[in-house]
């Protein structure tokens, strides 16, 4: 078995946990966006928090965008920082869009959430979970991956929490690191 075969063994094991409601997850969300605040991570005052998550209900789903279009999620792949976005200390910004069920069990369906290293820094990271039946959901990276700074190319991913992926946008891969020589 290759390694990447391996990969995408141990990623379909992993456990899927059921989310909470979308009005729990949202307060989630904000709680953790308002402590990394209060820890100097995130600039966003807390009324700017407050404000830019939102949720919204579409087909028997939930969406719950933070710094995005309301209604639709719609990812900034222009990397435009004159959209709505929560910035942190050291210069990066992101954004994210969250799609879940209110069926029972309650899922997941797809999540998005890309962190920028900068406004003179074309350099990014994204983490997607497409929804089951998208085009990227049967190719080699698999419904859950990671893309670093191109839409062309990405690698298999564990599924995250919301809440994980935040974790990851608010607290690692650093803006300041410099690049190898």
């Amino acid at each position: 078995m290759s390694n990447l075969e391996t990969l995408l063994t141990w990623l379909a094991a992993r456990p899927r946990v059921e989310p909470p409601d979308a009005r729990k997850l949202r307060k989630q969300l904000v709680g953790a966006l308002a402590r990394a605040f209060d820890e100097d991570v995130l600039v966003n005052p807390l009324h700017d928090i407050e404000r830019l998550v939102k949720t919204s209900t579409s087909h028997g789903n939930h969406l719950i965008v933070g710094g995005r279009e309301p209604t639709t999620g719609g990812a900034n792949f222009r990397r435009d920082p004159s959209l709505p976005h929560f910035r942190r200390a050291d210069g990066a910004w992101f954004d994210f869009a969250i799609t879940l069920t209110e069926s029972s069990p309650r899922l997941i369906v797809a999540y998005n959430f890309e962190l920028r290293y900068g406004l003179d820094d074309d350099r990014f990271m994204r983490l997607d979970l497409n929804p089951s039946g998208h085009a990227n959901a049967d190719s080699e990276s698999g419904r859950s991956h990671i893309h670093a700074s191109t839409d062309d190319w990405s690698a298999p991913h564990p599924e995250l929490s919301p809440t994980e992926a935040l974790h990851i946008m608010l607290y690692t891969c650093s803006s300041t690191r410099k690049p190898r020589q």
